[in-house]
């Protein structure tokens, strides 16, 4: 059975803040509004997503937010990165790392 690609298409404020051009932009608001698909979606720009040198610092607000997020992440990216360790780093294809954290 073939898999589906599903192609992502952000709501205008998500979109808004994907054409920000400030390296870091802090979102907000309640559960449902689409942070954790923006959050995915701007760690996927291609100009950082495939290089070697890009950094990336992903928070949540507790662990079980965190295992969600990373749940998705791989998903959204088609299990494109790897995830391993804890606190969990994220490897990106061409070599890039995130590391991720919450505040509890």
């Amino acid at each position: 059975m073939a898999v589906e690609q599903i192609i992502w298409k952000p709501y205008p404020r998500q979109a808004a803040v994907l054409e920000r051009s400030e390296r870091e932009v802090l979102t907000g608001g309640s559960r449902g509004g689409g942070k954790t698909e923006l959050a995915q979606a701007w760690l996927g720009e291609p100009e950082y997503f495939y290089h070697p040198k890009y950094r990336a610092l992903i928070i949540r607000k507790n662990r079980k937010d965190l295992d969600d997020f990373l749940f998705r992440l791989k998903h959204f990216f088609n299990n494109a990165v790897e995830i391993s360790g804890n606190p969990p780093k994220i490897k990106f294809p061409k070599g890039g790392e995130g590391i991720c954290g919450h505040m509890d």
